[in-house]
C-alpha cells in the first residue's frame, strides 16, 4: 500500500480519545477529543489540559523544601484525579441523557416511543457524528456567552442608574 493510502486513511479515521482512554499504562497521554468528554469538560467548568498529570519536578521551587513539594505535588494529583472523576461523571450524565431522549424520541414511522432496531442504524460516520456534537457545542457556548453579555449589560445599566 502506498503513502497516500495510509495518510488519506489516517485523515479521515480520527481515533477519538475520550476521558475514559486517554490514559496509558506506560503513563502516556493522549489528546482527549472526543465529543462528549470535551462536553463534559466544558460544564464542569475545566479544561481538558488540567486533567494530564505533571511531573514532580514541577513544582520544584528555591524557597520549598523537599517535603513541602512532596505535599505540593501530591494535592495536585489529588485534585487532578477528582476532576478526572467529576468530568467522567458529567460524560455518564451527557450519555444517559442523550440515551433517554433516544428512546423518549420518535422513530422514523413518525410514532413516538423506543425506535426499532433497524432507526437504531445509523448511516454516518463517527467523524460525522462529532462533526454534529462539535456544532451543538459551539452553539450552545454561543448561548451561553450571549446569555453573560446580557447580564453584563444589565449589572452595568444598574451601576449607571444609581
Amino acid at each position: 500500500r502506498s503513502l497516500y493510502f495510509h495518510s488519506v486513511l489516517s485523515a479521515t479515521m480520527e481515533i477519538l480519545f475520550s476521558v475514559e482512554n486517554f490514559e496509558e499504562n506506560g503513563g502516556k497521554y493522549r489528546e482527549i477529543n472526543s465529543p462528549r468528554s470535551l462536553e463534559a469538560c466544558l460544564r464542569s467548568g475545566l479544561d481538558p489540559a488540567e486533567l494530564y498529570p505533571r511531573a514532580k519536578k514541577d513544582f520544584v521551587d528555591k524557597t520549598l523544601t523537599e517535603e513541602m513539594v512532596d505535599i505540593k505535588y501530591k494535592t495536585f494529583e489529588k485534585k487532578r484525579i477528582d476532576k478526572i472523576f467529576a468530568v467522567k461523571e458529567q460524560r455518564n450524565n451527557l450519555i444517559q441523557y442523550a440515551e433517554r431522549k433516544r428512546l423518549a424520541g420518535t422513530n422514523r414511522n413518525g410514532e413516538s416511543g423506543a425506535q426499532t432496531p433497524v432507526a437504531l442504524v445509523t448511516t454516518k460516520s463517527p467523524k460525522e457524528l462529532a462533526a454534529e456534537l462539535s456544532n451543538t457545542m459551539l452553539e450552545q457556548e454561543e448561548k451561553r456567552i450571549e446569555a453573560l453579555r446580557r447580564r453584563q449589560e444589565k449589572e452595568l445599566n444598574k451601576i449607571i442608574e444609581r
